[in-house]
Parts: structure tokens; C-alpha cells; sequence
């Protein structure tokens, strides 16, 4: 990986634009951009991170929609939770989308084709449907306990993702050497 780069440059992360109030939300905004509370991510590719992953818990995927936003897929590599670049939580989240056979998306980052970035293409497209499945869920959960900020339904779905996780690594492991 020259560079430390997980993405090649010039890509976009699209992610659907109905549900950019929770994005504010999850950055300590209410819908007209005031802080109402403290952020939980500095920005929006944190949350996209937690949006794939609950998606990922849940196994719920949806369509970016008619008006996505974008967000530079650089921004991913950038920023770190501790001292892990968002970008392989990406990856990783990509690896995990096929929990009963990962090997299939191992294969599919190992495989080559004339068109370089093609599969990175794809990677990029099951994420953006887990983070719609993900802020889908989100927007029912919150709207289900009217829970303004949202720190009732994330702890409620921090747990289960470490031990889904856990679970994977535990009962089939797999060979991340490339």
C-alpha cells in the first residue's frame, strides 16, 4: 500500500442525503446545524463507519438514493480511531459482508482484472449500502425510543457488533495474509 493509502485517489464515498439528519446528529447538530449536544464522531466518516457497521449487525442493506452526498474517500485514510485509519474499518466491514463465506471477498480484493480499481469499486458500493442500511435502522430505532441524541440506541449497538465480531473470528477464522 503505497503511501499508507487504503483508496486510490479520486474516488467518492456516496451516502443517501435523507438521512443527513442523522449524520447531524451524530455530530451534535439538531436539523437546523445548532450544537445541542456533545458530537460523537468529528465527522461525517466516523459516522459513516458506525452507520456500515450497524447495517453489518443487522444484515440491512438499502440504496443510496436518488441525491446522495459525497464524502472523498481520502478523508477515510486521514482520520483514525486510536491508531487504526477509518479505512480498515472499511475494509474490514467489507470482508465481514459475506459472514458465511469471507473468503469470497478475500478473493474478490485479490482478484485483477484490466480495470484496476474494479473491485475497490465494488468494496466501496457494499459499504454504501450497509451505512444506508445502517442510517435506516438508525432513524427507526431513534424515532422508535425518542432518543433526540441518539446515545441510547449507539450503546445499545456498540456491544453487539464486538461480539458478532468476536463470534466470526472465534468459529471461522480467517487468513487475512495476502
Amino acid at each position: 500500500m503505497a503511501d499508507d493509502r487504503f483508496f486510490l485517489e479520486g474516488k467518492n464515498f456516496w451516502w443517501p442525503s435523507e438521512y443527513a439528519d442523522i449524520m447531524q446528529m451524530l455530530g451534535g447538530k439538531n436539523s437546523k446545524d445548532e450544537k445541542t449536544h456533545p458530537a460523537m464522531y468529528k465527522n461525517n466518516a466516523y459516522s459513516v463507519i458506525l452507520a456500515a457497521t450497524i447495517g453489518l449487525i443487522h444484515n440491512r442493506k438499502a440504496d443510496i438514493g436518488k441525491n446522495p452526498l459525497a464524502i472523498d474517500t481520502s478523508i477515510f485514510d486521514r482520520n483514525k480511531l486510536g491508531n487504526i485509519p477509518l479505512s480498515y474499518f472499511f475494509g474490514l466491514i467489507f470482508l465481514l459482508s459475506d459472514e458465511k463465506n469471507p473468503e469470497k471477498n478475500i478473493e474478490k480484493f485479490r482478484d485483477s482484472d484490466d480495470n484496476d480499481d474494479s473491485n475497490e469499486e465494488y468494496m466501496i458500493k457494499i459499504v454504501q449500502q450497509f451505512t444506508a442500511g445502517g442510517l435506516e435502522y438508525l432513524r427507526g430505532s431513534i424515532n422508535e425510543k425518542g432518543d433526540l441524541t441518539g446515545s441510547l440506541v449507539l450503546n445499545n449497538e456498540a456491544l453487539p457488533f464486538l461480539k458478532k465480531i468476536e463470534k466470526i473470528i472465534k468459529d471461522k477464522p480467517v487468513d487475512l495474509n495476502f
